[in-house]
């Protein structure tokens, strides 16, 4: 089955584009390669703020080294958790508590990156603290 008559990598870079979650590739020491409008429109962050730095710019300053580390030690491990949560801070410093998906892109049998996929669950907790 093809991608219809606009072709597999516009398809591709459409999706991206209208993804409600945000999304990010990153290298195997935590750049970001490429993140999608939903990503910046989370965190309040420009492209410039983002592409070509380290991932951990999405977490309050004191907790980045930590993020890092932890990033690292995910690339490292054999086994994908399901998912997880943590706080992030947006460019104005407004905290959110977001859902992490990650999985890896593989060249050759061996990991080149990750892709992770967050969704903003601030409401949602919310919600469950106020029952």
């Amino acid at each position: 089955m093809g991608a219809g008559p606009i072709g597999e990598a516009a398809t591709i870079a459409a999706v991206w584009k209208a993804a409600s979650d945000a999304m990010a590739i990153s290298d195997p020491d935590g750049i970001v390669l490429l993140a999608n409008p939903a990503y910046y429109a989370l965190y309040g962050l420009t492209p410039e703020a983002v592409v070509g730095r380290s991932f951990a710019v999405i977490f309050p300053e004191e907790a980045r080294a930590e993020a890092e580390a932890q990033y690292r030690a995910v690339f490292a491990a054999a086994e994908i958790a399901p998912a997880y949560e943590s706080v992030v801070r947006r460019g104005n410093g407004v905290g959110r508590v977001v859902e992490a998906r990650y999985t890896f892109l593989e060249e050759g049998g061996r990991r080149v990156a990750m892709l992770s996929v967050v969704h903003d669950i601030t409401e949602r907790k919310a919600a469950e603290a106020a029952l």
